[in-house]
């Protein structure tokens, strides 16, 4: 029996050490606001689960920051097991705008969260 538990202890250990692993990114700013300089770039994540048909949208125009990568890395191997979002973005040119992550699934046309984000490049 403390074979049992010792094993289950291991095998919970890893899944949670191998989860923290997965953001390669930081969370959204809690202040909501980014600074950048032309060129340079960020990760971004969220938390997800895309196995609830919902995903993670972007609203980016593209003129000051881009969006250059978004990946879905998932914390576990376990079926339905939430993960991460993870989004790139470049700063393009001086300026200001506001990016929309929007959590939806996409037949549906609300959001059931919406995050802003502000880039400022200069």
């Amino acid at each position: 029996m403390r074979s049992i538990a010792a094993l289950l202890l291991v095998i919970v250990g890893l899944a949670v050490g191998l989860g923290a692993c997965v953001a390669r990114g930081r969370p959204l700013p809690a202040d909501g606001l980014v600074n950048l300089v032309p060129g340079q770039t960020i990760t971004l994540t969220l938390e997800a689960n895309p196995s609830t048909g919902y995903a993670w949208s972007v609203e980016c125009d593209g003129t000051v920051v881009e969006l250059i990568r978004q990946e879905y890395e998932s914390r576990s191997n376990l079926p339905g097991a939430p993960g991460v979002e993870s989004f790139t973005f470049r700063g393009v040119a001086p300026g200001r705008v506001d990016v929309a992550f929007n959590y939806r699934r996409n037949w549906e046309q609300e959001a059931i969260k919406t995050e802003v984000v502000s880039f400022v490049v200069r």
